[in-house]
């Protein structure tokens, strides 16, 4: 009996529910199907609906750290019923490195057969990946007014909407990196080589083919004045993201100059894939061929700038080597000379004891017998005998 008595129950709820859904409709049949007339005439539509129109789908962005700049998109929503309609726009993007908005924000509220406009903005991030994203606009009627004495109606599980599907492009953007530890004036001997060795970075966002050499007005000035190249006046690089190298490129002074020559260069660095000369670096440089030397002594001094440190250290023990020598020679001199006149003069005094003795053999005198100490005074002694 009970469940019988279930039964019944159940099936009354259940007559009740449709009794309700039967009133809803018979509600908006009242409502509705008196506007349709109207609806022929105003060309607009009794059942709610909504539309989206955008004049550009495929926005792009610049993402160069020092040109950063938003994408724009300029929309449309239109209310194509005579019914008021609460529309929301939503948006998917298939990357989260873009950010999108939109002015005004919403949701918008619209008499029917009105529009508004709505700015969409996309933002991204700077030295960004170069790619192509996708994304969708969804513009839903939530709600809907009707009637003089309004009769709002939630509106959203009926499925009025309007979708648009478009891509967002980060652009790939060049940015070479010139750098050289040496940046000063060069003086080169006639004949000497001046390298110059450089570094070059691929800062753009993605691979790159890179040109580094001196302009082609640089290069005309240099082979004027008798400069020369060891090998090309460019070299180019396949870099990464991110990539980095480092390299040389050789000049040649004139074998033989007259008069001092100075040229001012120009060193840049560039992109082969882009299109104009905005992504350009450049170095200035100032090469000078001095005057080639003279002979000093019969000894060119041509090429002592060149040296190695490693012959200016042999050079300089050398000359040290030499200049010892010479200080040994002088002090060897120096000593003989004074020995030389010691000589003389222990060899005169023994010339003298000779004469004496001499003298005393002349008168007979016996020099070893001689005995001084008997002389009480040398005063006494008469010299007049010898």
């Amino acid at each position: 009996m009970e469940t019988k008595r279930g039964q019944v129950h159940d099936r009354g709820i259940s007559r009740r529910g449709m009794a309700a859904r039967a009133s809803m409709m018979v509600l908006l049949s009242l409502v509705l199907f008196p506007l349709l007339s109207l609806a022929v005439s105003a060309q607009a539509s009794p059942i709610p609906e909504v539309d989206i129109d955008c004049l550009d789908m495929n926005p792009e962005m610049n993402v160069h750290p020092e040109q950063l700049q938003p994408a724009y998109m300029y929309c449309t929503i239109y209310n194509d019923s005579f019914h008021k309609e609460e529309i929301k726009l939503e948006t998917e993007i298939d990357d989260n490195a873009f950010a999108i908005s939109m002015s005004p924000a919403g949701p918008y509220h619209l008499e029917g057969g009105g529009d508004i406009e709505v700015m969409v903005t996309f933002t991204g991030s700077g030295r960004m990946d170069a790619k192509t994203v996708d994304f969708d606009l969804m513009a839903t009627v939530m709600s809907v007014t009707i009637g003089g004495d309004p009769i709002t109606i939630p509106w959203e599980a009926a499925g009025a909407t309007s979708n648009k599907s478009g891509t967002i492009t980060s652009l790939v953007y060049h940015k070479p990196v010139l750098d050289m530890n040496e940046k000063g004036p060069r003086n080169l001997e006639p004949g000497q080589e001046s390298i110059l060795t450089f570094s070059i970075l691929n800062d753009g966002n993605s691979d790159d083919q890179l040109e580094v050499g001196i302009t082609k007005d640089s290069v005309s000035a240099l082979e004027d004045a008798g400069f020369t190249f060891a090998d090309d006046s460019f070299s180019r690089f396949n870099l990464v993201k991110g990539g980095i190298v480092n390299s040389n490129i050789t000049i040649i002074s004139p074998e033989s100059v007259t008069e001092e020559i100075t040229v001012e260069i120009v060193l840049e660095a560039k992109s082969m894939l882009a299109s104009d000369s905005e992504h350009v670096q450049s170095i200035t440089l100032s090469i000078t061929a001095e005057k080639s030397p003279t002979e000093v002594g019969g000894i060119s001094i041509a090429g002592l700038s060149s040296l190695s440190d490693e012959d200016v250290k042999m050079y300089s023990a050398l000359g040290g080597g030499i200049f010892v020598l010479l200080l040994l020679v002088i002090i060897i001199s120096k000593i003989t000379k004074k020995s030389n006149k010691t000589d003389d003069k222990l060899y005169d005094e023994p010339e003298t004891l000779d004469v004496v003795k001499d003298i005393a053999v002349s008168k007979d005198l016996d020099f070893d017998d001689l005995d001084f100490d008997d002389l009480d005074d040398l005063d006494d002694f008469d010299f007049d005998d010898l």
